[in-house]
């Protein structure tokens, strides 16, 4: 598998670049998407440092806390082990068989699926910051009563 004719251009080696291309998409396309490519490259700049300047600091501090609030929530735990959450707290009632189990995981599935599609037709009506406030505030509020419970 060759290297992508993007890095090898940020890398300098124009030239394999162009044979990439010229094997893909076929040499009378090949230059012309090269030139495309070099100026896209020549464009690019930034750095790490770039990502704490003032203008970008609010949105790096939203990204990573909307990363760490997704972590916290223990919703992959669910998804990820719900067949065995579920047997185990189904017991008794279980037929030994786990389809009991997989059918709460796929419900949980299912309600997660239609969650999502009711919020992509909401979002653009309500707006992205009313809906990240209302659901981080009944996310805390789940957390507590869950934290209460135990």
């Amino acid at each position: 598998m060759p290297e992508s004719p993007r890095w090898l251009v940020k890398q300098g080696r124009a030239a394999e670049a162009l044979a990439v291309l010229a094997r893909v998409r076929g040499s009378r396309h090949a230059e012309l998407e090269l030139g495309e490519i070099a100026e896209a490259v020549a464009r690019e700049g930034g750095s790490l440092r770039d990502l704490f300047q003032p203008g970008l600091r609010a949105a790096l501090a939203t990204g990573i806390a909307l990363a760490v609030l997704q972590q916290v929530t223990g919703i992959n735990t669910i998804l990820y082990y719900g067949p065995i959450i579920f047997r185990d707290l189904l017991g008794a009632a279980e037929s030994g068989d786990g389809s009991t189990a997989l059918a709460a995981t796929a419900i949980v599935g299912a309600v997660n699926f239609a969650s999502t599609w009711i919020a992509l037709a909401v979002i653009d009506r309500a707006g992205r910051r009313p809906l990240l406030l209302a659901g981080s505030a009944g996310m805390a509020l789940s957390l507590a009563r869950l934290g209460a419970s135990l």
